[in-house]
């Protein structure tokens, strides 16, 4: 298969052949913490179903010990904190386990970026102990 770009003469890109191999994805993993409404609950196989509040929809496992808490949070958007794994060339979660659930409070973009001040006044603050860091 040829892959060919015409714009005002034609060029060949690339031809994929049957011997060709093509890159496997990459993962990443790390804590996260998503942020969405709980859905739905399935009991039977510890998972949950979240929208997230970009307007995706995940399904993912959660520790058994925090079922009843998650129960009682059913439609209402919460902070699902917990060990992600996700491809690093799109950034599409593979994975996500939660561990702990924590408040939402939705903000305003400038909001946001005010509460992050702190940071950088924090790091100025503190530059003789900061090595580059993560201060989390």
């Amino acid at each position: 298969m040829d892959f060919i770009v015409i714009n005002d003469r034609a060029e060949k890109l690339a031809t994929l052949t049957p011997d060709c191999e093509l890159p496997k994805p990459v993962f990443t993993s790390g804590q996260a913490t998503l942020y969405g409404e709980i859905v739905c609950i399935d009991e039977v196989d510890a998972k949950v179903e979240a929208k997230l509040i970009s307007g995706i929809t995940i399904y993912c496992h959660y520790e058994v010990s925090l079922a009843s808490h998650l129960g009682s949070l059913l439609h209402n958007t919460v902070g699902l904190e917990g060990k992600a794994r996700w491809n690093s060339r799109t950034f599409e979660i593979a994975e996500f386990l939660v561990t702990g659930i924590v408040p939402y409070e939705a903000t305003s973009l400038g909001e946001s970026f005010e509460s992050l001040k702190w940071i950088k006044k924090f790091k100025h603050e503190n530059e003789h102990n900061y090595r580059g860091e993560e201060c989390f």
